[in-house]
């Protein structure tokens, strides 16, 4: 929020300039470019995310955070709260050594999780959950992104040690 609490405008993040949005709205016209209500750890100034559709059979649908700093992508499983621990991915200004390489990179993982079907691989452990993301390409399945964390951070519930949650392509 400004000093005057009043809500940023589309315009004044530049989100029509964005290269992430204007790649998201050539493939998916229908999206809405929201303004986040608080800013994000990691986000300095403005921020913004894009909810991608979740087609009818997805386990999850996608949210990109966009911004200043640190963007991330995220899913939340559609029969959970939206609160449960689940899968993201971070793109951290210290991981790449440009702006322009940050957002190569955050636009190669957008590509891939609209245009690609998509599966998350959750794995319990006996001290970790582990979310595993991947995309399939024509050679087969390839990683997207993989983060473990405590199990008691509220993951969804699994019976055996392994779960395989899809999505059809968006696009």
């Amino acid at each position: 929020m400004k000093a005057s609490q009043e809500p940023y405008t589309i315009g004044e993040m530049n989100a029509t300039h964005d290269p992430v949005v204007v790649f998201v709205k050539e493939l998916l016209p229908s999206v809405v470019v929201e303004p986040d209500e608080k800013p994000q750890p990691g986000v300095i100034g403005p921020s913004y995310h894009i909810s991608l559709p979740a087609p009818a059979s997805a386990d999850y649908a996608f949210t990109l955070w966009l911004g200043a700093g640190e963007k991330q992508i995220s899913a939340r499983l559609l029969t959970a709260s939206e609160h449960t621990y689940f899968w993201y991915m971070p793109f951290e200004e210290p991981d790449y050594q440009t702006e322009d390489e940050l957002t190569t990179a955050f636009l190669k993982a957008t590509r891939n999780i609209i245009l690609c079907n998509t599966r998350i691989e959750q794995k319990r452990g006996l001290l970790f959950i582990q979310f595993i993301c991947e995309f399939e390409s024509p050679t087969g399945w390839e990683p997207v992104y993989g983060h473990s964390g405590l199990r008691w951070m509220g993951g969804p519930k699994i019976s055996g040690n392994k779960h395989v949650y899809q999505s059809p392509k968006l696009a």
